[in-house]
């Protein structure tokens, strides 16, 4: 952004000041994440893989919920959610027989959310 201040309308031409500021570069990320899962059963529990990418800003976090339950943090593979790409894993346990929802979301920096859901029977 480039912001121009003068005060020559109500100055003299020769006391008159003018003044100019230019902003760092600004990132505008109104575009979520696409998400795609992948959910397995493994005993009472179930195995939750999924791969975040965004075309604007870095990955920063990703969570699961269950049956629309809270939602768990996910981890990220290499540690550090900071790339546009990312993969999260987990494990949720606890989980019984029949069918279960399971929905992923990944939350980029411009704090955008994309979502993806899997449903097991």
């Amino acid at each position: 952004f480039k912001v121009e201040a003068s005060d020559a309308a109500a100055n003299p031409a020769e006391q008159a000041r003018t003044g100019v500021l230019i902003s760092a570069p600004v990132l505008l990320d109104n575009t979520p994440p696409e998400v795609k899962v992948t959910a397995t059963r493994s005993g009472q529990g179930l195995e939750i893989s999924l791969t975040a990418t965004d075309s604007a800003s870095a990955v920063r976090r990703a969570e699961v919920s269950v049956n629309a339950g809270a939602w768990i943090p996910l981890a990220a593979d290499d540690g550090v959610p900071d790339s546009k790409t990312e993969t999260f894993s987990g494990r949720v346990d606890g989980v019984g027989p029949g069918e279960v929802l399971v929905t992923v979301r990944a939350i980029d920096a411009g704090g955008n959310a994309g979502i993806a859901k899997r449903v097991l029977r």
